[in-house]
């Protein structure tokens, strides 16, 4: 139980299923929730202090009016009210206090400020002289940054009154604005500190609310879906006696209780359907022998006609590629003879005889091939005593005008000169003529051939080696087809039919013997030849 609770949980967590998106879903919108209430709390409360912290700086600049009215109607005291400010104006929280009129500055906190007149285009004197607003002023504020610091500026009109009527006129308003510079540092740190307060409690409050939904998901909607799906499978696996345990009444207790209800249904419906697949599977077994019966015969018959067919075509195409190359040139060399074109030179009649000789001796040793390779199953049954160092020595002595004519030394090692093996003669004589002319054909002049014949643990073996263009590797599989010659093959100035490799494999393996070429191109080919056990008996 704790490995499936334990399952559960890694799939929660590592694939996006329902209860992922549920809990992300809802974790996105407990978010923003909280992020916008955030932000509104905190608008708020930085409202509420600037509010505030407006209303106590006019209720200051109230009491300081109050404080100078006295001093102000008795107009000889000056002194008094520049002291006054001065105090005031010693405050941590204050910056400046100023008395204006006219543009000029009466009396300050700072007494290099005394007597000092404001441009109209100075950022405090745009609030009356560049706006809606005209004198008689109500109280006005500005609040500015500088230097990363916020000030607050409160302007509060000194308005005429009767007393002052001795010295003003009537008709004059505004006497005067009582300007305060406060610093909002200690506001601003109050609000980084509640909104670090804040955020603390709003990622508490998010991760308690989270393990909450999550625990929820995962013990009300994640587990019992796990258990449908489980279900699910094991249902759709063949298990139609799986049962779901409902340990609730909610929907999800419901879709549980519907579907051992389909199970059971299920279950009765599978019963009638193998018992109908059986009675069908006996008739369809009946049905099936007789059609396999008589689709072997049609396969067998088939196979026949591929194998007639296909020893067919590659006669023909033999034929049609080996054959036309060589009456093409017997023609050409008959027309230029009989058509009298060199009916004067007696040396090129000569030479085109000769060439049409050396064709038809082409075309004779091709038929021939071919005669062996079709009838050759037929006539190997004869079986002769044969001196294999004596035949390999005839064979030497027929192909070395045309390693002389290359400049081309064989050099023949036979370790035992009376092995004697029973066989047609006629057949290797065939093996070595065509392996070791071969290796003279591809050779480059003044190259050499290696020749090895020798017994080794009851098997004969018969080894060419040669220095000629080699074999790439690809071709090698293919060197047995009857007619391949490959593309170096092809390029190299020797004529060919590419019927001898596969004379050659087909007599050493109906003497169960077994053939192996191994070349680099430009290096050369090595040929083995090795007769084993099928042979051992006939061994002398």
């Amino acid at each position: 139980m704790k490995k499936e609770k334990t399952g559960h949980f890694k799939s929660l967590l590592l694939r996006q299923n329902l209860s992922f998106k549920i809990i992300f879903y809802i974790g996105i919108l407990l978010v923003l929730a909280i992020l916008i209430s955030f932000y509104l709390i905190n608008e708020a409360h930085e409202k509420e202090l600037i509010n505030l912290t407006k209303l106590q700086t006019q209720r200051l600049t109230d009491t300081i009016k109050t404080s100078i009215r006295q001093d102000m109607i008795n107009h000889g005291s000056h002194n008094k009210i520049q002291t006054l400010l001065e105090v005031i104006g010693n405050r941590d929280d204050i910056i400046k206090i100023s008395i204006w009129d006219r543009g000029n500055i009466k009396a300050s906190s700072w007494r290099e400020d005394v007597g000092r007149k404001c441009k109209k285009d100075d950022k405090d004197c745009a609030l009356c002289h560049y706006s809606d607003v005209r004198p008689p002023l109500t109280v006005l504020n500005r609040i500015y940054k500088d230097q990363g610091k916020r000030f607050l500026t409160l302007f509060n009109p000194i308005n005429n009154e009767p007393l002052c009527y001795r010295c003003h006129a009537k008709e004059k308003e505004m006497l005067g604005v009582l300007k305060i510079v406060t610093s909002l540092s200690r506001m601003d740190k109050s609000i980084v500190a509640r909104k670090k307060y804040v955020i603390i409690s709003t990622i508490v409050i998010f991760l308690l609310v989270s393990l909450e939904i999550f625990y929820f998901i995962y013990r009300f909607v994640h587990c019992p879906i796990q258990k449908l799906t489980l279900a699910t499978k094991r249902v759709s696996d063949g298990d139609v006696d799986y049962h779901i345990n409902v340990s609730s009444a909610d929907e999800i207790g419901e879709l549980a209780s519907s579907f051992n209800s389909m199970t059971k249904k299920l279950k009765k419906s599978w019963s009638e359907i193998e018992a109908w697949n059986h009675e069908l599977e006996k008739r369809v077994e009946v049905a099936t022998a007789q059609l396999k019966k008589a689709n072997q015969d049609l396969l067998n018959s088939n196979q026949r006609l591929q194998v007639a067919d296909q020893k067919k075509t590659d006669i023909l195409v033999t034929v049609a590629h080996d054959i036309r190359g060589p009456l093409a040139a017997i023609k050409s060399c008959t027309d230029v003879v009989l058509g009298g074109y060199i009916s004067n030179d007696q040396k090129k009649q000569t030479d085109m005889l000769q060439r049409v000789e050396q064709r038809a001796r082409e075309l004779l040793r091709f038929t021939n091939d071919l005669l062996d390779l079709s009838l050759i199953e037929e006539s190997w049954q004869e079986k002769e005593d044969i001196n294999c160092a004596r035949l390999l020595n005839t064979i030497i002595q027929d192909l070395k005008n045309k390693a002389d004519e290359k400049q081309i030394s064989l050099n023949c090692q036979v370790t035992d000169k009376a092995i004697l093996i029973k066989g047609d003669k006629k057949l290797f004589s065939k093996v070595f003529f065509y392996i070791i002319e071969n290796a003279i054909k591809y050779s480059q002049p003044k190259g050499k051939v290696y020749i090895e014949l020798f017994r080794q643990q009851g098997t004969l073996l018969f080894k060419v080696k040669d220095e000629g263009i080699g074999i790439p590797e690809k071709e090698l599989p293919c060197i047995f087809e009857p007619t391949f010659r490959g593309e170096i093959a092809r390029n190299h100035d020797q004529a060919g039919t590419g019927v001898s490799m596969a004379l050659v494999e087909k007599i050493i393996n109906l003497y169960k013997g077994k053939i192996s070429i191994k070349s680099v191109v430009k290096k050369g080919t090595i040929v083995e030849i090795s007769l084993s056990s099928s042979v051992e008996a006939m061994l002398c």
